[in-house]
């Protein structure tokens, strides 16, 4: 990958993620070090048993029916099981505890255990790695569809909705829900799809679509929009196509 060496020591990665990643203030200022076991707990384990039976059921790609097991793990390595290693990992730290409310925090902890948090994190973040292996397509709209199959994830399992939406303000952490919300078809087409984003929008919308997308996502890349510009932008476009 251009601008990204890969001769670069273990001791220079870490480093590199030790400038990345952000404190949770809830936590204590918590965040990962790159050098130290993840040691997590039995709440990790039940998520991923809860994403393997959300894949079956879902019939997800076989490469999407299990996370890979971080209890072992440094957290370099699972920040080094990346798609696009050696760029940085997507979720900088478990920042979702600082979004919630002090009430709904006190509740996951009695519900899931101490380790709340730090697990819900690393299966967050390997979630997101897992999905983006068996995706095709523009690589922004995978961020859109990969968020519907997150939402559809915590539907499943709307107890895991307190770890990613403040039940006093109301305020969400999936940036992309209002798109998703907005395109319920959207998980469900992704799918059958094969999780390909050109497939997916080429088989429902209006010719010249797909490069619609792609040219917000140029945009994006080229920092004339932001990412919730580009959300807005999606939305419309997918509300106003049509065969």
């Amino acid at each position: 990958m251009p601008g990204f060496p890969r001769d670069h020591t273990v001791r220079q990665r870490a480093d590199i993620l030790r400038r990345f990643l952000r404190p949770s203030r809830a936590l204590g200022d918590w965040q990962a070090n790159p050098d130290e076991p993840t040691s997590l707990s039995p709440f990790y384990g039940h998520l991923r048993r809860m994403w393997s039976d959300f894949a079956h059921a879902k019939a997800l790609p076989k490469a999407l029916l299990d996370v890979p097991d971080a209890t072992q793990w440094t957290w370099l390595d699972v920040f080094n099981d990346l798609v696009f290693y050696p760029r940085r990992p997507a979720i900088p730290g478990p920042i979702f505890a600082d979004l919630i409310d002090e009430r709904d925090r006190e509740v996951a902890r009695v519900q899931f255990g101490g380790g709340w948090a730090i697990d819900f994190y690393c299966f967050m973040q390997q979630v997101h790695e897992t999905i983006h292996r068996a995706q095709t397509g523009e690589p922004l709209f995978n961020e859109v569809v990969q968020a519907s199959l997150w939402i559809a994830f915590l539907d499943r399992h709307p107890q895991l909705w307190l770890l990613q939406r403040n039940t006093r303000t109301g305020a969400c952490a999936v940036r992309e829900i209002a798109t998703v919300r907005s395109n319920p078809w959207l998980a469900d087409s992704a799918v059958a799809c094969g999780l390909d984003t050109a497939r997916l929008v080429d088989e429902r919308f209006d010719d010249g679509t797909y490069f619609g997308c792609c040219h917000l996502a140029s945009r994006f890349d080229a920092n004339k929009i932001n990412y919730s510009a580009y959300l807005d932008h999606v939305s419309r476009l997918l509300r106003h196509a049509s065969r």
